[in-house]
């Protein structure tokens, strides 16, 4: 990953809460998400998405608020 992802990265983190996964695993192991073009959730693909208190279930699926994780989605969608 290029530094100036990862610098955002951990900027944007601060927007997440303490006990989010980002913050727990760090960048290194980050949680696999898709950008489905929500501009502030990312659908959430991991096995077990309600052990995080950034996914949301909405319609049967999982979505993610994590703001590191959308930023990496929508920039490496590009």
């Amino acid at each position: 990953m290029e530094q100036a992802y990862a610098q955002k990265m951990q900027q944007l983190a601060e927007y997440c809460p303490q006990d989010c996964k980002f913050h727990r695993h760090g960048i290194e192991n980050l949680c696999k998400v898709k950008d489905v073009g929500l501009v502030t959730f990312v659908q959430c693909l991991e096995k077990k998405p309600s052990v995080c208190n950034c996914s949301v279930c909405f319609a049967d699926s999982w979505f993610c608020s994590c703001a590191p994780l959308i930023y990496m989605a929508k920039k490496l969608k590009d």
